[in-house]
């Protein structure tokens, strides 16, 4: 496992990471407007719809993850400061080290 500061240093941000492009909405959707979206993209990529396709299913969980900390308050507001403060690390990282 890598240092704090190496992944700081070392760190990328992907678009691939922005929840809310993820689920086709935008930081001013409301819960409903992201829950529709879900289950529209959920309809395309669940894994009973994709059998064996691990891709689909990977896509699957990425975006029920997206939704539970989207439709969740807090978890939403922590996502938003990671977001809009321009740390050069990983939301789960980030996570992490805010919980030591």
């Amino acid at each position: 496992m890598s240092s704090g500061v190496e992944d700081i240093l070392t760190y990328k941000r992907d678009s691939k990471e922005d929840l809310y492009a993820m689920l086709n909405c935008s930081e001013t959707s409301t819960v409903d407007q992201i829950q529709a979206e879900f289950k529209i993209l959920a309809l395309q990529y669940h894994p009973d719809k994709n059998d064996g396709d691990k891709e689909s299913e990977a896509k699957f969980q990425q975006l029920k993850e997206a939704k539970e900390i989207l439709c969740d308050p807090e978890k939403r507001a922590s996502y938003d400061k990671w977001r809009n403060s321009g740390i050069q690390i990983s939301y789960k990282n980030w996570l992490g080290m805010k919980e030591h």
